[in-house]
């Protein structure tokens, strides 16, 4: 399937899952899947070709997502374009049509990934150990960026994970 426009077209836009999937069924078929490693599975040999094609990516957008995901998302628009010799704006341009969201962004999501991966992976980890390893300025940084991707501060998060009422990977 060949969707013939940008992510950043179709960024914030609903699109019926049956119009993505050849299934009859497709939610019913995806809610059948006992684990939901199975539906995360099912959606990347699915729904995740169609959109997530590294292969379509330029390779100004290869070389960005490789480099935030080795910085963990503490990598500045002017560090990208040093290292890729392109002007921040034709980065930015790219990426948006390529990803459907700006480099900065992902970054943010990124870093946010990586600081709570720290928070429920390693209970050895104080919050300022978390606040420094993820390049965040100070707390109130944090605090706010997580509120921003989960709606909850990092403790009301973990607080909500422990008791079982939500479902992280």
């Amino acid at each position: 399937m060949n969707l013939n426009c940008s992510m950043k077209d179709i960024v914030e836009c609903e699109i019926p899952i049956k119009d993505l999937l050849l299934l009859d069924d497709p939610a019913h078929q995806l809610a059948n899947i006992p684990s939901f490693e199975g539906r995360i599975q099912r959606f990347q040999e699915t729904i995740g070709t169609i959109f997530l094609n590294e292969k379509s990516y330029s390779s100004v957008v290869r070389n960005a997502l490789y480099s935030i995901h080795l910085s963990r998302g503490n990598i500045t628009m002017n560090d990208l374009a040093q290292k890729s010799g392109f002007s921040t704006r034709y980065i930015r341009k790219k990426f948006e049509q390529d990803i459907g969201i700006s480099p900065k962004l992902f970054s943010q999501i990124v870093r946010f990934q990586c600081s709570l991966s720290m928070f429920m992976n390693d209970k050895n980890y104080s919050i300022w150990d978390i606040i420094e390893e993820s390049g965040y300025y100070d707390q109130a940084h944090l605090i706010n960026e997580y509120k921003k991707f989960s709606y909850y501060s990092p403790r009301q998060l973990m607080d909500t994970i422990t008791k079982g009422k939500a479902w992280v990977m």
